[in-house]
């Protein structure tokens, strides 16, 4: 063959042809040669002249002729006077190791030249990352005509955010301008009673959808796009505001439990007033919403939640990567001016965590990229191929507030720990100290289970999170349950008590028991889900084997049920 003679299949005489066939291959042909998945013959004919050009991650001193070669194909190719990479940017492609290789390397390039401003491809414009998976057995919402009518509607959600918009002015007018009497301020129960449950309760459904009707963010976009000095979002936000997002989130929960803000309704105003008044200042400074996209401690804690939901937007990549010149879903469009508000398009999100599913990508889009797909519950969480430092940083940290709640609501501080309810100051420790020790015991237990698998098995640091995910979402939902059974319930008599009416008898509660046993049900489910979510990243990310994971990888989520489970019994 290699003389350049051959017999065609079912032929008698011997032809001659000048074809040279060139083969490419990202695998090791003589390993999987050796286990026997290649024919040992063909790899004997193409072993015999093998070029092996080693991958990206190993020649990163050729990166900078590469994409300097690419910037200015791509500049001339899009008419773009796009001439250099800034240096921040260009630290960022040094620091990927392009699994992808040049194909990879190719779109982002393009994609970055594309959405590039003032002759110089910025960090905000680069869009690096494993390519998205979209949920198994999905199905896109967007083809039921109702559904779709619903987001490209010129009312959503607008309409939704006027309608919060003016449920959060009653909460703020009546917590400072109301009764301070519990039982006769409606706001608390509407607040505490209601919103939270639901907002809660809603990423499973629903994924971060709060978020985009949201009149606090809603506001941000306002003074953002009509009043604002344009900044772009400083690094320093975009590499560790999720830290400080997860901070602000223990200092709302230790300040629900210092100024018992359930039963305030001057605290619970307050609280609503401490972070809408930030959203406005970012609004006023910087582009789109960089308060919602990077310190929002709500925010943060409902995108964490979101992806276990049963909803992902997502986009047809081949569409993005190949038929798209404008990214208008990013840019913004004719049909909606506004871009992501949240410094994200379709055509790279990998999870839940930051898309508000505000539907501009989806009115803006000429090609219908965007998907709203209905998945699998927790899909996003075992198929991840990178795991989220976001994750592995709020995760733990929730769990530490939940624990904290758990001692508290089970009487454990004031009666066993000595700590008075009016000592503030003993409580931030003790919040600091359990969310560390939760901290450190997962990243123990996390080594414990990874020892004896190879190094080559990713990074897996943050694994554990994903799988404990589930169960702090469990805990909330469980913790909010109760709430909204107890307390929502009471609507309708703590109304008539504010307007002088007696409708005592329109009211509704659970039986305690009943709750209890809902919660201890809830926690229960979360802990076949954690262990269910554990196992396929033990089967998918490892590679290792089909066998089922060792015992030792589902303790961690039992013993974390148990005490879920006897905070409850206790409380």
């Amino acid at each position: 063959m290699l003389s350049g003679r051959f017999r065609p299949l079912g032929g008698g005489e011997e032809v001659f042809s000048s074809l040279r066939v060139i083969c490419c291959t990202s695998v090791d042909l003589k390993e999987l040669t050796e286990k026997k998945f290649f024919n040992e013959t063909l790899y004997d004919l193409l072993a015999e002249q093998t070029l092996e050009i080693p991958p990206l991650r190993r020649r990163k001193k050729d990166l900078s002729i590469l994409v300097d070669y690419l910037v200015a194909h791509y500049s001339q190719e899009l008419d773009k006077p796009v001439t250099s990479f800034d240096r921040k940017a260009y630290g960022e492609i040094m620091a990927y190791d392009w699994p992808g290789n040049m194909d990879e390397l190719e779109v982002v390039v393009r994609r970055a030249v594309n959405l590039a401003s003032f002759g110089k491809v910025a960090l905000e414009n680069l869009f690096i990352g494993v390519t998205p998976t979209i949920g198994k057995f999905s199905f896109n919402l967007l083809n039921l005509p109702k559904v779709k009518k619903l987001f490209i509607s010129t009312w959503y959600p607008a309409a939704l955010q006027l309608l919060t918009g003016v449920f959060f002015l009653y909460i703020f007018y009546l917590g400072f301008w109301g009764t301070q009497n519990p039982d006769k301020n409606v706001s608390l129960v509407l607040t505490w009673g209601i919103w939270e449950p639901m907002v809660v309760m809603s990423t499973i459904f629903a994924a971060r959808i709060w978020c985009g009707i949201c009149p606090i963010g809603a506001v941000s976009s306002l003074c953002s796009r009509n009043f604002s000095l344009k900044l772009s979002a400083p690094h320093f936000l975009r590499k560790y505001g999720y830290y400080i997002g997860g901070v602000g989130l223990g200092v709302i929960i230790l300040s629900e439990v210092i100024f018992n803000m359930i039963t305030s309704p001057r605290a619970t105003a307050a609280l609503i007033v401490s972070i809408a008044i930030p959203a406005v200042v970012f609004g006023l400074l910087y582009k789109r919403r960089v308060w919602c996209r990077y310190l929002c401690p709500l925010g943060k804690m409902i995108g964490v939640f979101s992806s276990a939901s049963v909803i992902e937007l997502r986009a047809n990549y081949g569409i993005c990567n190949n038929d798209c010149l404008t990214h208008s879903c990013y840019m913004g469009g004719k049909e909606c001016q506004d871009g992501c508000p949240m410094f994200e398009g379709p055509f790279s999100l990998r999870s839940n965590l930051d898309c508000t599913l505000c539907a501009n990508c989806i009115k803006n889009c000429p090609n219908q990229s965007p998907q709203i797909n209905l998945r699998l519950p927790g899909y996003e969480l075992w198929s991840s191929r990178r795991f989220e430092k976001t994750m592995a940083f709020l995760v733990p940290l929730i769990m530490g507030t939940q624990f904290f709640r758990g001692l508290e609501n089970a009487g454990y501080l004031h009666h066993f720990l000595a700590i008075p309810a009016n000592n503030s100051y003993l409580q931030v420790i003790l919040l600091a100290t359990i969310t560390l020790l939760i901290f450190g015991v997962i990243k123990s237990v996390e080594r414990f289970l990874l020892r004896g698998i190879p190094d080559k098995a990713l990074d897996s640091t943050g694994m554990l999170s994903y799988g404990f995910l589930v169960m702090a979402l469990a805990y909330e939902v469980a913790f909010h349950l109760e709430r909204f059974l107890l307390m929502g319930g009471q609507l309708v008599p703590v109304l008539g008590r504010q307007l002088g009416f007696n409708w005592e008898g329109y009211g509704a509660s659970g039986a305690p028991w009943a709750i209890t046993t809902l919660q201890i049900m809830i926690i229960m489910a979360g802990g076949w889900g954690a262990s269910a979510v554990l196992k396929r990243i033990y089967r998918s990310c490892f590679e290792i084997s089909p066998e089922k994971p060792p015992v030792s990888w589902r303790i961690p989520v039992m013993l974390t049920a148990i005490c879920y489970i006897w905070f409850f019994i206790a409380g």
